[in-house]
């Protein structure tokens, strides 16, 4: 593991966000003794009027600290930088390359960080001028979504991505998809799904502790999501679900970033809002199954979700649909799909009678075709903070430390030699 050097992150999201990748491997490498500036996003796109929370808490951030800086953990920083939102207009991105520039290396002279790695989860023109004036000894760049394809306006992207692509010293990716695609671009590209910290949700899921008071006072089954509530959950499969098996509780914990007026009128769904990452654990272990109801798109064809792993570490059965392209004329045979795998997964849940039989947390397992699930009790889960996915081929930067990308049983990340 890298240990005693400073990483700056442009990250895709901010910190406080629902806890993703960016977090988790950003706060690893600090409690490896890396001194880690997360910066937060600075966006692919032109704002909307939806976007107006974030940009509030935007500049609530930036107040918190110093100049839009602040200590969030022993060698972890945060940075929410104040920019002007366009960033593929010419004139703005001079402007915000000034602005940030003046800022970062302010804050760098006084901490007296010296950069050895910039690792982006950004491809945009402004995160492509960070790194190049920063000039790490290592760039990553961590694909981790199709961002052309998430909305109209961000298409611009695609070119500068390319560029991205070949500039850096490493490609991560989530995703075969994003691979296939990385791989046209840059030599070396290793696949790096999102993982779990498997110790922790495994000594959660081992504790006899009961799951939250919300869950508790629900009748069984329960099936659950976790994650953001945004326009790529299918709420037309989820509504089918809900409207149809009324004696099915259906759990939804995250931010609320669309309408859900069709979901709510229902009794059977329940909408927690956002909860600490730290409480999550406990929540999941409160679902008989889980679910990740994204619609099939461009875009979610691109996507590994970490919502899955956190599932499956729990020991939890997971229903998920198959992220491929899926035009009009397939639209009702995915959903038709989707309804009968929800259907045979709730159908297995009776037949086991764990709501008779075994309390909550039980070593009880469901396998259902052509889906990815996991056991109670056992190591089938990913183990991604003790055991990656991925490892990459040493890179030697331009001073004299060779890097490279590594694995182990105490976490994953650099080693330098």
């Amino acid at each position: 593991m890298l240990h005693g050097h400073d990483v700056i992150c442009i990250s895709s999201i901010d910190w406080d966000f629902i806890w993703q990748g960016h977090q988790e491997i950003m706060a690893t490498l600090a409690r490896h003794g890396n001194r880690v500036l997360f910066i937060e996003n600075t966006g692919v796109r032109a704002p909307t009027f939806r976007d107006l929370p974030r940009l509030r808490q935007r500049i609530r951030n930036w107040v918190r600290g110093i100049k839009g800086f602040r200590q969030e953990a022993d060698n972890l920083f945060i940075y929410s930088p104040v920019i002007v939102p366009f960033p593929y207009s010419r004139v703005v991105r001079r402007v915000n390359r000034t602005l940030l520039m003046q800022a970062l290396r302010r804050w760098m002279r006084t901490m007296s960080f010296r950069p050895a790695i910039v690792w982006t989860f950004l491809p945009t023109p402004l995160a492509r001028d960070i790194i190049r004036a920063v000039d790490p000894d290592v760039s990553v760049y961590y694909c981790i979504d199709d961002f052309a394809s998430s909305s109209p306006t961000a298409k611009r992207i695609r070119h500068s991505e390319h560029q991205l692509f070949r500039e850096v010293d490493l490609v991560f990716v989530t995703s075969q998809r994003l691979q296939e695609r990385a791989a046209q671009h840059h030599p070396h590209v290793t696949l790096f799904p999102f993982g779990v910290d498997f110790e922790t949700f495994s000594s959660i899921r081992q504790t006899p502790q009961p799951v939250p008071g919300e869950l508790r006072q629900l009748t069984r089954p329960v099936v659950g999501y976790v994650g953001g509530l945004h326009q790529w959950v299918d709420q037309e499969l989820l509504e089918r679900a809900v409207s149809q098996l009324l004696d099915v509780n259906f759990v939804f914990i995250g931010p609320q970033q669309t309408d859900l007026s069709r979901l709510r009128r229902y009794t059977n769904a329940h909408f927690l809002g956002a909860r600490r990452h730290e409480d999550i654990p406990s929540y999941i272990k409160g679902f008989d199954l889980g679910m990740v109801p994204y619609r099939l798109s461009e875009y979610t064809a691109h996507v590994y979700p970490p919502k899955l792993n956190e599932d499956l570490a729990m020991g939890i059965p997971v229903w998920r649909q198959t992220c491929r392209r899926s035009g009009a004329s397939t639209r009702s045979l995915a959903i038709l799909s989707a309804w009968r795998t929800i259907r045979m997964g709730l159908s297995a849940w009776s037949k086991q009678r764990w709501l008779t039989a075994q309390p909550r947390g039980s070593n009880v397992g469901l396998r259902s075709p052509d889906r990815t699930v996991g056991r109670r009790g056992s190591d089938r889960c990913p183990r991604i903070s003790s055991t990656c996915y991925m490892s990459a081929e040493a890179v030697r930067p331009r001073g004299s430390v060779n890097y490279a990308w590594s694995t182990g049983p105490h976490g994953i990340g650099f080693c330098a030699s």
